[in-house]
């Protein structure tokens, strides 16, 4: 099966997929009477419509893509190979370490935002990241969810 071929699959499986979560999602989360219209369904309703949009991008490049079947596949395969890195078991380790303290240590003694940067710092750290421009991209989105979810959403996180 070429690599084409198996993106296509992949999207359809993706639609089908989001299809169904958009159609369950009403049956498994209950509304709740909020006058503003954004209930407890909203984000999931909203990433189900994302998937259903990122499937059928997928499913169209694979229609619509220039060149034929075999350059297709000789890209990837160069791009495979490229990216081919011999994994570093230590640092799997060390990450799932960080996120099982991170679970069961800091968000039970500190709130959302001081544990979230301690694990995501921790994690860059031992995941090699160099550019100091990643931890503050880091450190602003977790502090944007917090507000997000605290201030426009009335929902405390833990």
């Amino acid at each position: 099966m070429t690599e084409r071929k198996r993106e296509r699959y992949t999207g359809f499986f993706l639609l089908i997929v989001s299809i169904l979560l958009l159609i369950l999602i009403p049956f498994g989360i209950k509304e709740s009477a909020v006058s503003s219209g954004v209930g407890s369904a909203f984000f999931p309703k909203v990433l189900a419509v994302s998937m259903i949009i990122l499937s059928i991008s997928i499913i169209a490049k694979t229609f619509f893509n220039k060149g034929t079947e075999e350059e297709h596949d000789e890209l990837v395969e160069e791009e495979a190979a490229k990216e081919q890195v011999k994994p570093n078991y230590w640092n799997v380790l060390i990450v799932l370490l960080i996120m099982l303290i991170y679970i069961f240590v800091l968000i039970e003694y500190l709130n959302f935002v001081v544990s979230t940067i301690i694990a995501m710092v921790a994690v860059m750290a031992v995941l090699s990241v160099r550019k100091w421009y990643s931890y503050i991209i880091v450190i602003a989105f977790i502090v944007l969810t917090d507000y997000v979810f605290r201030e426009l959403l009335s929902i405390q996180l833990p």
